[in-house]
């Protein structure tokens, strides 16, 4: 496993030289209903391995509130960071090199995703899905740059695309 984060934390790196590695296909950061949790100038590191649980992404956050998350590189691993149920703000951040995405928002709450770089992805730069028809997700994806993904995984059009909104409505 990996480190489980709490509400009220704040975990601040020196940009490109404060490195987190997994440990195996699992997150390396964790949060299940917290809030207020700030992540800045981190790198993120996986293993290449397969994850042990669906979409799980280097930083897999679970029903959490006000999470900002900026300045981080997340190379390597499944997904990059995955955001079920999530509100806050993911910025500048640096995804390469995964398997499946770079950022997978999932049935997210105002979330805002802006000026992040996304490249060299297996099957998606940013994917925003919600699991059921209606309801509000109001996520902004905003002053993105994504190039190279792939269509590793093949399908009917879900895989290949930059940005790819599923069933979410602003």
């Amino acid at each position: 496993g990996g480190i489980e984060l709490p509400s009220n934390v704040t975990v601040i790196g020196v940009r490109g030289s404060t490195v987190l590695r997994a440990a195996s296909g699992d997150p390396v950061l964790t949060g299940s209903g917290v809030s207020q949790v700030t992540l800045r100038d981190l790198v993120l590191e996986g293993t290449g391995e397969a994850s042990n649980t669906d979409r799980a992404g280097l930083i897999t956050l679970i029903e959490c509130a006000r999470v900002e998350a900026s300045g981080l590189e997340l190379r390597g691993g499944s997904v990059g960071i995955y955001l079920g149920g999530t509100s806050g703000l993911v910025e500048e951040a640096l995804v390469h090199g995964t398997s499946d995405t770079g950022i997978f928002a999932l049935d997210s709450r105002n979330l805002v995703l802006r000026g992040n770089r996304i490249f060299d992805c297996g099957n998606g730069g940013i994917r925003v899905w919600a699991s059921a028809e209606g309801g509000h997700d109001g996520t902004l994806v905003s002053g993105n740059d994504i190039s190279d993904i792939r269509a590793d995984g093949g399908g009917n059009g879900q895989n290949g695309n930059g940005i790819h909104v599923y069933r979410a409505h602003a």
